[in-house]
């Protein structure tokens, strides 16, 4: 009875201490994109290029009878893609965009076909009055399905019988081929071709029970057409990104109020009750203060500030975790610079 008592007493102990350990607070900023466009390209059409020529068309139909693709699957992944990357881009304050109410011809598989021709460019750009071209030029996608029979022993110790259950596994893989195009000269601007994939799998003791609890092909194949086209859309636009960073709330009273600011988004009242916890005389709760403080900065995005404080963390008082997050803000002012650079054209 007395071993049962102490065991609880620990285990409480032991969550109370963590729950008095490190918190976290998170914060929206705009993240860079992967690569930068030139100023003058402001409003972007985005088409499907997805469809097969007539030539095309019958690999298509021999692959999906070879393969057991259920029709439309590879289109609706196409468009499912597509508007992903919009439903991104509509977040971005770089660019408005444009969807064409038309579609064109390409491969229908996973390989890019010829770009398309400057007179194409130059026709949808004046028609739609744009200043680049966004084609998703070529998608395709592999699945795999399979049914693993799994036995299991009986346990005389829980008297539990011998059985066997089902395990069903669904592997899915998309490729998508995007190109952007600057609308003047109708140059390539960008070429990217990308792959996404996902398993999933289900186990039960009945067979079909386990098949049914799979998501369903065509869902699959435009929930990853989906989360493709959103990170094309990171990669030519500026986007916006949460943020989590730690906080300490463990060693000072001022460190719990604080972390009330903090989560309000008060964070001139939490950098003024931090500041307090200066003059506390332990050097270690004041590299939390310091920290702390240039956590609350960067959540206000005064990185200049942010840097100044981790780097007091760790040079004035000897806090560790000030010099790893010093470095963490160099990056952020980095990038930025990047994103800076990538607006301004936005401003003009």
């Amino acid at each position: 009875m007395y071993k049962k008592i102490f065991i609880l007493s620990l285990i409480s102990i032991l969550i109370a201490s963590c729950c008095c350990g490190p918190s976290r607070v998170s914060f929206q900023a705009l993240e860079s994109a992967e690569i930068s466009l030139p100023q003058n390209v402001q409003k972007i059409l985005v088409i499907n290029r997805y469809r097969p020529t007539k030539q095309n068309n019958w690999g298509n139909i021999i692959e999906g009878m070879l393969t057991g693709e259920k029709p439309m699957q590879d289109r609706r992944g196409a468009e499912a893609a597509l508007s992903g990357m919009e439903a991104q881009l509509l977040q971005s304050p770089r660019f408005s965009i444009v969807h064409a109410n038309e579609e064109l011809f390409g491969t229908g598989t996973a390989w890019f076909p010829e770009p398309l021709s400057s007179d194409v460019i130059l026709d949808l750009c004046k028609r739609y009055n744009t200043d680049a071209v966004v084609c998703l030029e070529a998608f395709d996608s592999d699945k795999q399905f399979q049914l693993t029979p799994q036995y299991h022993p009986a346990v005389e110790s829980s008297k539990t019988a011998a059985y066997t259950s089902y395990i069903a596994k669904r592997s899915a893989q998309i490729t998508v081929c995007w190109r952007l195009y600057e609308g003047k000269t109708a140059n390539l601007l960008d070429e990217h071709r990308m792959s996404n994939q996902d398993t999933w799998t289900r186990e039960d003791r009945v067979q079909q029970n386990a098949i049914n609890g799979l998501p369903n092909e065509v869902t699959v194949m435009e929930n990853l057409g989906r989360v493709s086209g959103a990170k094309y859309a990171n990669r030519i636009a500026p986007n916006w990104v949460t943020i989590s960073r730690k906080i300490y709330t463990k060693g000072d009273e001022s460190f719990k109020t604080g972390k009330r600011y903090m989560e309000t988004k008060k964070y001139d009242d939490a950098i003024a009750i931090y500041k307090t916890a200066l003059q506390n005389p332990k050097s270690k709760i004041q590299g939390k203060a310091a920290y702390n403080i240039a956590v609350a900065f960067e959540c206000k995005s005064d990185l200049k500030e942010a840097k100044s404080w981790a780097s007091k963390a760790y040079n004035d008082y000897g806090f560790k975790d000030g010099l790893s997050y010093t470095h963490t803000i160099d990056a952020r002012i980095e990038d930025q610079e990047r994103v800076e650079k990538q607006m301004k054209s936005k401003e003009k």
